[in-house]
């Protein structure tokens, strides 16, 4: 690509240059890599520019030390700050109204020129960015066309702050505060009110020119050509009427305030999207007409809580672009009879009465759970109901498809996944090391950074537990037994095949409380480069038959899925408790756990990398065929820290603690022996208590300090557990 720039005379001095390619306006330091961005990219640019007239930048906090003389602090909000020079490109005079533009949220600001060198910088106060969420990349241009007068401004309170009553004193604040601003409906606004901030809402403007818009009709009227020029802006004046609505109905005016999702701002599960989009195409009846064949109307997305089922739904709901609702079950379930069933029937009535529609259903679980002996009569009349509904769409045939979510796919009634109701499902899965480094790209596409593609690869690739740093704590002859058991086995499984031995299936880790057993496992599958699930002991128990073996096995499958995988269970003997004779027969739910979970662990070398790492305080406890060779076969020892570790968790905790010079860590180690690694931490925390209950304004922490500590905090592992542990390494060894 060729690039000229404009040189001639006094210009070859200016700060800024022009490429002759695209016509773009940059400063001297960014044309390098303007020349391999050429043209650069109007919507997500990694550098600044100006191009006709606009500002393309990024926002900044505005820096209240360079606040210009004889302007109030209360009108900095109002202001957005720019370089003198790039006013003056941009055509902008200073005390114009600017449009101030990051991503969805536009609002008009006072252009001011800024003592900043940074050509290109864009700086708003703390409280403007806060609270309109202007953040990321910013777009500023001159306002130029027309500007409504607003004859009513509707408004609603935002945030938690307790509400004055609408009185003449208020009207006449926000007359007073707000005159001669323009806004567009969705703007913030605050306003002081003996000494608090009130933050209002705008929901509806009324003006001579257009008596009622909203925001939903103003979304409906946006296109992508011509977003700004689209978007109607509003000035108040002093004889303007302010309405603020009460909570109820700003309830129902502000259903539009949901965060908007697009589909391209989602990485990683682009397959699986074009899958449900398929299904999506032939239910809202886009497709070439099909005969009679059968057409299916129900979509169901499950996966573990927090994957993105929610998100995915939301933007293709955004994709298409059509009427839709969202139904939660806390908003329409009602304790009066009937009354349940009557919102469902409203709602399916208006999604056929608007179609095409889509109708997504959260946590459809919770919404009707699945049928059983306790189910009340309220839960299996909400089924019947909606199983009903659901056959009113497939017979009708009318281009309605409902959505539904879940992570609880197992408690989802079958009645509802049959043919002709919720038939087609999609698993949104524990996204993969590639399937993060596509969502991480696809979160910092917006943000300005200067992380490398390898940068973002190793991000993605570590964020599966805790840091790496967590390994730093001691116990470095413990980190290295661990090494040998979990991370060889999983990353060089070729060294094992090469000497003709197989590798430790599970790892038991066991020693007092408070010894970082839980951490270290943490940390080790984040050192290992490997995916960590967390099980905790009450979720594999159900009072139903069978729940908890599927409990199990769905855990091992997961853990395979994503593997090499390292499946860490805390307390396992509350799961693989010693069996007793009298149980009867195996009834008991905790043996059938420990069954299934016997059954897994077999079956883990043909099935995939995944190693089991249990933690205990009571060793003695287990069950002894867990603990054979072939399934837990590696057991180590993590004991209270010795002198080196002790020492080495106080220099963590006290690098960042401001304590007296005569302070000698030596004498804490030696003071400290017996203690555990959760103890040592809290010492070094009630130290800096007692500071502050001396002094709130404290900015030392003394020897005394940590005597008063070392007397209210104390080991309190008994010597008898021990002694336990002792005999136990004895057996074993």
């Amino acid at each position: 690509m060729t690039s000229k720039t404009k040189e001639s005379g006094r210009k070859s001095l200016s700060p800024w240059m022009t490429c002759g390619a695209c016509q773009s306006i940059l400063a001297q330091k960014d044309f390098e890599v303007h020349l391999t961005n050429c043209p650069p990219n109007l919507e997500t640019w990694n550098h600044d520019f100006i191009y006709n007239n606009i500002l393309y930048s990024s926002i900044e906090t505005y820096n209240l030390l360079d606040q210009p003389k004889n302007i109030s602090v209360r009108a900095f909000d109002d202001m957005v700050f720019i370089s003198q020079s790039a006013l003056q490109l941009c055509e902008i005079a200073i005390g114009d109204s600017a449009v101030v533009i990051a991503g969805e949220n536009k609002v008009i600001k006072t252009a001011w020129p800024t003592k900043d060198k940074a050509l290109t910088s864009v700086s708003l106060t703390k409280h403007a960015k806060e609270l309109n969420n202007l953040q990321g990349l910013v777009r500023i241009q001159k306002l130029n066309y027309s500007v409504n007068i607003a004859k009513e401004f509707i408004i609603c309170s935002v945030g938690k702050q307790t509400l004055p009553e609408t009185t003449m004193e208020l009207n006449v604040i926000l007359k007073n505060h707000n005159e001669e601003k323009i806004f567009t409906v969705g703007n913030k606004f605050s306003v002081p009110f003996y000494g608090k901030k009130l933050i209002y809402k705008i929901i509806k403007v009324i003006s001579n020119e257009c008596s009622d818009v909203n925001f939903t009709e103003q979304l409906s009227q946006l296109n992508i050509t011509d977003q700004e020029h689209s978007t109607k802006f509003y000035k108040a004046l002093y004889n303007t009427k302010w309405t603020i609505l009460n909570e109820k109905q700003g309830e129902k005016q502000e259903e539009y305030k949901k965060v908007k999702y697009k589909l391209q701002d989602i990485g990683g599960y682009d397959k699986v999207i074009e899958d449900i989009k398929h299904v999506l195409d032939i239910g809202l009846g886009r497709c070439q007409s099909i005969g009679d064949f059968f057409i299916s109307k129900g979509i169901l997305l499950y996966g573990t809580a927090g994957v993105g089922k929610s998100v995915i739904a939301n933007a293709l709901i955004s994709e298409y672009d059509i009427n839709s609702i969202t139904i939660y079950s806390s908003d329409i379930y009602s304790k009066s009879l009937g009354e349940t069933e009557k919102k469902l029937q409203d709602i399916f009535m208006e999604a056929k009465a608007k179609a095409p529609s889509i109708i997504l259903i959260e946590e459809v679980d919770s919404l009707c759970p699945k049928r059983s002996t306790s189910s009340t009569d309220h839960e299996r009349r909400v089924l019947s109901q909606l199983t009903a509904l659901f056959d009113d769409i497939q017979n009708r045939n009318v281009n309605v498809v409902i959505l539904a979510t879940t992570s609880k796919i197992d408690f989802v009634d079958n009645s509802l996944r049959r043919p002709g109701r919720i038939d087609r499902e999609f698993e949104i899965y524990v996204p993969t090391p590639s399937m993060r480094t596509e969502i991480f790209k696809k979160m910092l596409a917006k943000i300005p950074n200067t992380l490398s593609p390898e940068d973002i690869q190793n991000v993605a690739f570590v964020t599966h537990g805790f840091v790496g740093a967590d390994l730093y704590g001691g116990q470095k002859h413990l980190k290295l037994k661990l090494k040998q058991a979990i991370e060889w086995p999983l990353c060089h499984p070729e060294a094992f095949r090469r000497m003709g031995i197989t590798p430790p299936k599970g790892v038991l880790m066991f020693g007092p409380p408070g010894c970082s057993k839980t951490m270290v496992a943490k940390a080790l599958a984040t050192e290992s480069k490997v995916n960590f699930l967390n099980i905790k002991g009450p979720e594999l128990f159900s009072k139903w038959v069978g729940e908890s073996e599927k409990a199990v096995r769905e855990i091992f499958r997961k853990a395979r899925q994503v593997s090499p995988s390292i499946i860490f269970i805390d307390e396992i003997d509350a799961l693989g408790g010693e069996r007793s004779s009298s149980s009867g027969g195996g009834s008991n739910v905790q043996e059938r756990v420990l069954a299934q979970l016997l059954t897994e662990l077999d079956g883990i070398t043909a099935l995939g990398s995944v190693t089991l790492v249990a933690a205990t305080n009571r060793p003695d406890k287990i069950d002894k065929a867990l603990l054979r060779p072939g399934r837990v076969d590696r057991i180590i020892y993590v004991p209270l820290p010795d002198f080196e570790t002790r020492q080495e968790i106080f220099d963590i905790k006290l690098k960042n603690m401001p304590i007296a010079e005569d302070i000698e860590i030596r004498d804490l180690v030696d003071l400290t022996e017996g203690y555990s690694g959760a103890e040592i931490q809290a010492i070094c925390h009630e130290a800096a208590m007692e500071a502050l209950e001396e002094d709130l304004n404290a900015t030392i922490i003394t020897k005394e300090h940590f005597k008063a500590a070392l007397s209210i905090i104390t080991p309190r592992t008994p010597p008898s557990l021990i002694n336990l542990y002792n005999d136990y390494m004895n057996k074993i060894h």
